[in-house]
């Protein structure tokens, strides 16, 4: 029997159930529990949180117990929830998978804690609005309350892709918060298409060999990322020591290169336009 041109017989259903079934069944015992605990542990950590948010009510007259308890009660619903995944990918067999949820779980996190120092800032801002006349707490307060927020999330996105194994040095670096190693280095530069692509590259590399603060290993590369109008676009990728010095790194090579090129006579293309001009005579009745 085939379908859409596949050959259905040859297909070993019985063999395909029975390793489904052997794969499946010991792990739903399991998977259940995990289920069943962590729904036990949230409903039993909301209704803790239920009577200590009702006796602050009553002894307390400020809005931060309130928040507080609505930051502990959304990381708890979030934490429940990623570690039963957490459970479940294990108990599934899914080692890789691992990583990604608690990546999620830390990213998680920094929305609720974001939402929680809103709210605490937004409160200071109404007491303070209250108390003075000026414009400046109108327009700086709701300032550092965007800005703390979005810190806030993007610190756990930094967490995140830091658990995931991802590099976010470069990422840091041009934000300029950072230095270290291991700071990539990306310079463009262009070159004429008639010149040769292959001594250009090589040109590239032997001038930043052995240059102050450029790593050799990994080793500098050059790639072609484009042709333009007259140019065909390369870019020098190479390593450097400290972030902070990028820029004085980059111009020190770029200098250098302008100066190599015009040596080698590689040519650094400008754009070139072609004009025609087309003489149309006067038409006469005749």
């Amino acid at each position: 029997m085939e379908i859409l041109g596949f050959d259905l017989g040859s297909i070993d259903f019985a063999s395909m159930w029975r390793a489904f079934v052997e794969f499946t069944l010991p792990r739903l015992g399991p998977s259940l529990g995990v289920i069943a605990l962590a729904s036990v542990v949230y409903s039993l950590g909301r209704w803790i949180l239920v009577r200590v948010e009702t006796r602050l009510a009553v002894r307390t007259a400020t809005l931060f117990d309130d928040h507080l308890v609505r930051l502990l009660r959304r990381s708890l619903q979030l934490s429940s929830v990623a570690w039963a995944v957490w459970r479940l990918v294990s108990v599934w067999s899914l080692p890789g998978a691992v990583v990604v949820v608690e990546a999620l779980w830390l990213g998680g996190l920094a929305f609720p804690l974001s939402g929680f120092l809103g709210d605490v800032l937004e409160a200071i801002e109404t007491r303070l609005v209250k108390r003075t006349q000026t414009t400046l707490d109108d327009t700086a307060l709701p300032l550092l309350n965007r800005v703390v927020r979005f810190a806030v999330v993007a610190l756990g996105l930094v967490f995140a892709l830091d658990r995931l194994g991802l590099n976010i040095a470069p990422l840091l670096a041009g934000a300029g918060t950072m230095s270290g190693p291991h700071i990539r280095l990306r310079i463009p530069f262009t070159v004429a298409y008639e010149a040769d692509m292959e001594r250009a590259k090589r040109v590239l590399i032997e001038t930043v060999a052995g240059r102050p603060g450029v790593r050799d290993d990994p080793a500098p590369v050059v790639i072609v990322r484009g042709f333009g109008p007259s140019e065909v676009n390369l870019q020098l990728r190479v390593w450097i020591e400290d972030a902070r010095e990028r820029r004085a790194i980059a111009d020190a090579i770029t200098e250098a290169v302008v100066g190599r090129f015009a040596r080698e006579g590689i040519e650094i293309p400008y754009p070139k336009r072609q004009i025609t001009i087309r003489t149309v005579g006067e038409k006469t009745d005749g």
